[in-house]
């Protein structure tokens, strides 16, 4: 994200660094992911480092927001950044975080009789991450910037309530 300018008046899927290959995962292939039920074209590619997206910030359920409703994160917030997620693998460009209520996993794309999705995009599966793109498991990026692969039974673990369980999604655990 920060080895190419910004570039003013485009949306990010309209700039250079979209499609830039830094952002580009070699575990990824051209056309829909597995498990997805949407048509896609088989001359996208389907895996790319991604940020982890929190809607609104109320609660603090990623680094990333909506701009123009929620003010940039202060990282100095977050007591244990080498314990939140700030990137994974990723369909385009982010994952939802599944922290926050409206992204709350009710959906089971991959029919192993857990949720692992949300209901607003019920053709995609993961909340747009990519959790079991390497040997079913995904890489992750800490706030601290250090990488780790992460199981993906681990990763979208949830509760009896439905939430998530994994210490890395949440900001201020």
């Amino acid at each position: 994200y920060v080895a190419k300018q910004v570039q003013e008046g485009k949306l990010f899927t309209q700039t250079e660094v979209f499609t830039y290959e830094l952002r580009r995962c070699p575990g990824g292939s051209f056309g829909p992911p597995p498990f997805s039920r949407a048509a896609a074209s088989s001359t996208n590619w389907n895996c790319w480092i991604g940020a982890n997206f929190g809607a609104f910030g109320n609660p603090l359920s990623g680094p990333f927001y909506y701009g123009h409703y929620t003010p940039p994160l202060n990282v100095s917030r977050i007591a244990k950044p080498a314990d939140a997620l700030m990137f994974m693998d990723t369909l385009t460009h982010y994952v939802y975080s599944p922290v926050d209520p409206s992204y709350r996993f009710t959906l089971d794309l991959n029919r192993d009789g857990v949720v692992d999705s949300m209901p607003q995009y019920p053709d995609t599966p993961f909340n747009f991450g990519r959790p079991t793109v390497h040997n079913n498991g995904s890489n992750v990026t800490l706030l601290d910037g250090h990488v780790e692969r992460v199981g993906f039974k681990r990763l979208w673990q949830i509760d009896a309530a439905k939430k998530v369980v994994h210490s890395f999604w949440y900001m201020e655990d």
